[in-house]
C-alpha cells in the first residue's frame, strides 16, 4: 500500500512451442503481514510486437505467523488422538503433544522448562495430567504465561480439573469455573460420583451465539448442534465464576455448563467438561469436529476475527 517494491528474483525459461503454459516458481518468505500485489513480468523479446500481455498481477494476503500449541495429556486416549488430528488438519496450526504417563510418577515433576519458555507456544491444552506431574513452580510459570497473553484450555477426563488435584494451585485461579472441595478426594463411594460427574448421553445446547460454537450459518447453527452426537458424560462444575469474559458457551438441556470461557490478565481461558468429541467424526461430523477445535484455538489466541474470507472485486 505504501508503493514499496521488492524484487523476488529472475528465472530463465524456454518455450518449445507457441501457446505452451510453463510454471515458474519463486520461493517467498514474507517478513510482515498485510496485503500485497504480486507481479510477474516477462522481458520484451526481440521481434515481439505486443507487450501488453507480458505482465500478470495477483493479490497476496499474508497473515501473521502460524500458531504453535502444546498439548499435555496422561495417555493416548481416543479424545487425545482425534483432537490432535483435528487441530493439525489446519495448515497454520502446529500441535506438539506430550504424554505424561502416570507410571513415571516417581520422576514427577517432569521438566517442561523448555516448553514453558515464554514465546515458544501460543496456547496450552491440559487433559488428564495430574498437577503433581508439573509441580508448583511450572504451574506458576504456566499461569504467568497466560496472564501475559497466552491461551489455556482444560478438557475433561477422569484425572482433570479437581480430580487432577488442581485445587489450590495457580491454575485454579485462572479457570472460569470452581471445583467441588471434595473433588479428587481418596476413598469416595461410587454412589457419590454423581456429585462430580454427569452421566450421558448429553446433548449440547447453545445458550447464546459465540464464534467458538458457530459451525454453520446463524439460521442453521442451532439445528446443527441438535444433530451432533451427544457427549458420553461430563464433569459437573461446582459453579461458574463471575468476571471479565466469563460466559457459558455450551450447556446441557438441564442448564449444566459444559464449555465456559474466561479471561486471565491478557490471556484467554476455556474449560470443556467433556472428553468425547471423538464421536463426532465417527458419526459423519468430521468437518464440524475440525472446525470446532480450530475455532477454539483461534479464539484462545485472539485470532477469531481473522478466520474469515476476503472478497476482492
Amino acid at each position: 500500500s505504501a508503493g514499496n517494491r521488492q524484487k523476488l528474483g529472475e528465472r530463465n525459461i524456454r518455450a518449445t512451442e507457441d501457446g505452451k503454459q510453463l510454471e515458474v516458481e519463486f520461493p517467498i518468505t514474507p517478513q510482515q503481514s498485510g496485503h500485497f500485489r504480486l507481479t510477474m513480468t516477462a522481458t520484451l523479446q526481440e521481434g515481439e510486437l505486443v507487450a501488453k500481455n507480458n505482465s500478470l498481477s495477483a493479490y497476496l494476503t499474508v497473515l501473521e505467523g502460524g500458531l504453535k500449541i502444546l498439548y499435555l495429556d496422561g495417555e493416548k486416549r481416543f479424545e487425545q488422538k482425534f483432537l490432535r488430528r483435528a487441530i493439525n488438519a489446519s495448515p497454520d496450526i502446529d500441535l506438539d503433544d506430550r504424554i505424561i504417563d502416570v507410571r513415571s510418577k516417581s520422576r514427577w515433576p517432569i521438566d517442561l522448562s523448555a516448553d514453558l519458555k515464554f514465546g515458544k507456544y501460543d496456547a496450552y491444552i491440559i487433559g488428564e495430567v495430574d498437577a503433581a506431574a508439573l509441580g508448583p513452580q511450572q504451574l506458576q510459570t504456566l499461569a504467568t504465561n497466560v496472564s501475559a497473553g497466552k491461551g489455556l484450555l482444560m478438557i475433561g477426563g477422569r484425572g482433570s480439573f479437581g480430580w487432577g488435584h488442581y485445587r489450590n494451585t495457580p491454575i485454579e485461579q485462572l479457570l472460569p469455573i470452581r471445583f467441588d472441595p471434595a473433588e479428587g478426594s481418596e476413598g469416595l463411594n461410587e454412589s457419590l460420583l454423581s456429585r462430580f460427574f454427569i452421566d450421558g448421553p448429553l446433548p449440547m445446547v447453545l445458550p447464546e451465539p459465540h464464534p467458538v460454537t458457530r459451525l454453520a450459518s446463524e439460521a442453521q447453527n442451532a439445528a446443527l448442534w441438535k444433530k451432533i452426537p451427544p457427549l458420553a458424560w461430563a464433569h459437573r462444575f461446582a459453579s461458574v465464576k463471575t468476571g471479565p469474559g466469563i460466559r457459558v458457551l455450551l450447556e446441557t438441556p438441564n442448564g449444566d455448563p459444559l464449555l465456559v470461557s474466561g479471561e486471565y490478565g491478557r490471556g484467554r481461558v476455556l474449560t470443556f467438561a467433556g472428553e468425547s468429541t471423538y464421536r463426532w467424526p465417527m458419526h459423519g461430523f468430521e468437518l464440524e469436529h475440525k472446525r470446532f477445535w480450530r475455532q477454539i484455538i483461534l479464539w484462545l489466541v485472539r485470532r477469531d476475527d481473522l478466520d474469515r474470507d476476503d472478497v476482492w472485486i
